[in-house]
């Protein structure tokens, strides 16, 4: 633990190798936020898709993201607020992450449930706030599976401009699932 204006450019490199695969070990254990929100949207879009084809639901079925965000935020919390009682210690990476997604996700939930009183593109709107923390956090612990994950989110807009507007809810529910249960299960291996 040397201070880093005694190290050379190869030990400041090897420093900070050996910092991004101790976070990247450290996110194994957050394995869960990635395969809940992975389901949770995946499961969520399906059944936005059932009852928007649906002729007794049809739009009354964008409720479901009205609820199912906030029960999710809410239970993901909870889990959080146990899980630190284990943990103490944290890389910078870690806790850069953390509030990363503490801000997008809080936006999130709260555009989930101003949708109800205020309209807007949500297809447009949350694939790319997902895609960015998605591609932020690939690519500050150089993780593959992620960089692709938001880059596939980032590019869900443009995409859905070309799928027949019936089938924009589960292609992004299919996205979602690749670009976060996918890498979480691969982090959950990595643990």
């Amino acid at each position: 633990n040397m201070p880093t204006k005694q190290l050379t450019p190869d030990q400041q490199l090897n420093l900070i190798e050996t910092t991004l695969a101790k976070t990247r070990e450290n996110l194994s254990h957050y394995s869960f936020d990635f395969l809940f929100w992975g389901w949770l949207i995946f499961i969520t879009a399906t059944l936005n898709f059932i009852g928007l084809n649906m002729a007794t639901l049809g739009p009354k079925s964008y409720f479901i993201w009205g609820i199912s965000p906030l029960i999710g935020g809410l239970y993901v919390a909870n889990y959080h607020r146990k899980q630190a009682r284990i943990k103490t210690n944290k890389t910078y990476f870690e806790f850069f992450l953390q509030q990363l997604w503490i801000v997008l996700g809080s936006v999130m939930i709260l555009f989930s449930l101003s949708s109800f009183f205020i309209p807007f593109k949500s297809l447009f709107f949350f694939p790319v706030l997902a895609g960015v923390g998605t591609l932020v956090s690939g690519l500050v612990l150089r993780f593959r599976l992620l960089v692709l994950g938001g880059v596939l989110l980032l590019l869900f807009p443009f995409v859905s401009l070309f799928v027949a507007p019936s089938w924009n809810m589960l292609l992004y529910g299919l996205i979602v699932f690749v670009s976060f249960a996918l890498p979480g299960y691969s982090l959950r291996k990595a643990s």
